[in-house]
Protein backbone atom coordinates (compact mmCIF):
# COMPACT_ATOMS: atom_id res chain seq x y z
CA UNK A 1 0.00 0.00 0.00
CA UNK A 2 1.28 3.38 -0.95
CA UNK A 3 1.09 5.46 1.79
CA UNK A 4 2.88 8.85 0.45
CA UNK A 5 5.42 9.87 -2.58
CA UNK A 6 6.72 12.58 -3.29
CA UNK A 7 8.44 14.39 -6.31
CA UNK A 8 12.29 14.76 -6.99
CA UNK A 9 14.18 17.56 -8.90
CA UNK A 10 11.47 20.01 -9.47
CA UNK A 11 13.64 22.76 -10.45
CA UNK A 12 17.00 20.89 -10.62
CA UNK A 13 16.86 18.43 -13.28
CA UNK A 14 17.87 20.62 -16.00
CA UNK A 15 21.58 21.27 -14.30
CA UNK A 16 24.12 18.86 -15.45
CA UNK A 17 25.45 16.48 -12.64
CA UNK A 18 29.09 18.41 -12.39
CA UNK A 19 27.36 21.65 -12.38
CA UNK A 20 28.53 24.05 -9.35
CA UNK A 21 26.96 24.66 -6.00
CA UNK A 22 25.49 27.56 -5.63
CA UNK A 23 26.46 29.89 -2.35
CA UNK A 24 25.17 28.50 0.64
CA UNK A 25 22.31 31.04 0.97
CA UNK A 26 21.16 30.01 -2.37
CA UNK A 27 21.90 26.41 -2.12
CA UNK A 28 19.75 26.67 1.51
CA UNK A 29 16.53 28.47 -1.14
CA UNK A 30 16.47 25.99 -3.00
CA UNK A 31 16.41 23.17 -1.47
CA UNK A 32 13.28 24.51 0.70
CA UNK A 33 11.96 25.09 -2.81
CA UNK A 34 12.30 21.57 -3.56
CA UNK A 35 11.11 19.95 -0.30
CA UNK A 36 7.83 22.17 -0.51
CA UNK A 37 7.12 21.67 -4.34
CA UNK A 38 7.94 17.83 -4.03
CA UNK A 39 4.99 17.62 -1.75
CA UNK A 40 2.72 19.37 -3.60
CA UNK A 41 0.23 18.95 -6.90
CA UNK A 42 0.56 19.87 -9.45
CA UNK A 43 4.44 20.13 -9.06
CA UNK A 44 5.79 17.06 -7.48
CA UNK A 45 3.57 15.30 -10.71
CA UNK A 46 6.06 16.65 -12.81
CA UNK A 47 9.67 16.24 -11.08
CA UNK A 48 11.99 14.00 -12.38
CA UNK A 49 12.48 10.95 -10.07
CA UNK A 50 9.65 10.00 -7.75
CA UNK A 51 10.28 8.58 -4.16
CA UNK A 52 7.15 6.40 -2.77
CA UNK A 53 6.81 5.68 0.65
CA UNK A 54 4.82 2.15 0.66
CA UNK A 55 4.21 -0.52 3.36
CA UNK A 56 4.19 -4.22 2.24
CA UNK A 57 1.27 -5.99 2.90
CA UNK A 58 1.81 -9.78 3.92
CA UNK A 59 -1.89 -10.40 2.29
CA UNK A 60 -0.44 -9.09 -0.95
CA UNK A 61 2.82 -10.66 -0.77
CA UNK A 62 2.59 -13.26 -3.71
CA UNK A 63 5.79 -15.39 -2.94
CA UNK A 64 4.87 -15.32 0.74
CA UNK A 65 0.68 -16.53 -0.01
CA UNK A 66 2.35 -18.93 -2.60
CA UNK A 67 5.12 -20.06 0.10
CA UNK A 68 2.27 -20.31 2.55
CA UNK A 69 0.06 -22.78 0.68
CA UNK A 70 3.33 -25.14 0.38
CA UNK A 71 3.40 -24.66 -3.77
CA UNK A 72 6.69 -24.25 -5.63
Amino acid sequence: MVRTWYGVRVFTDHLPEDAPLPDEQTLAALLKCEERAGTTDPYRQVAALTHVIAERSELNNFHEVVAAQGNP
